[in-house]
């Protein structure tokens, strides 16, 4: 592919904003599916905010949330929170990321019960660097 063709891919690529996009039918007064990436000018938005069972946006809440910051049973995006959770910080029963706070913990930086990574703290132990926490009333 010559380096012209990439070019333009990439310019195409480019966007100043994404307006909303959803489908009709909704569940629990929730869309199936919501995508709102970028400001909405209509809506006077700096940042698109997603809900909706499949919720993809800058600001996502959803049964399965991807974006920037991101809220779900399943979350994944640059923060994360749900029951589920990868991202960069995230927080969840189960959660994988650079900073990952859960009961299932894996990440760079891991608390929680059972932990595993660079820096650890928790019950169950698995990394280089950890620090045993006894939780007891």
């Amino acid at each position: 592919m010559p380096f012209g063709e990439i070019g333009r891919i990439l310019r195409s690529l480019e966007r100043t904003h994404d307006h909303p996009t959803h489908l009709c039918r909704n569940y629990f007064g929730f869309p199936n599916y919501f995508r709102a990436i970028g400001p909405d000018p209509t809506t006077q938005e700096f940042r698109g905010h997603a809900r909706g069972i499949i919720a993809v946006g800058d600001t996502a809440v959803g049964v399965i949330a991807v974006g920037g910051f991101a809220r779900g049973v399943i979350a994944v995006g640059g923060v994360a929170i749900g029951v589920i959770s990868v991202g960069g910080a995230t927080l969840g029963l189960l959660a994988v990321g650079g900073l990952a706070i859960g009961l299932l913990a894996v990440g760079g930086i891991a608390i929680g019960y059972s932990v595993v990574g660079g820096l650890v703290m928790g019950q169950h132990l698995a990394g280089p660097i950890g620090a045993k926490v006894s939780i007891t009333p």
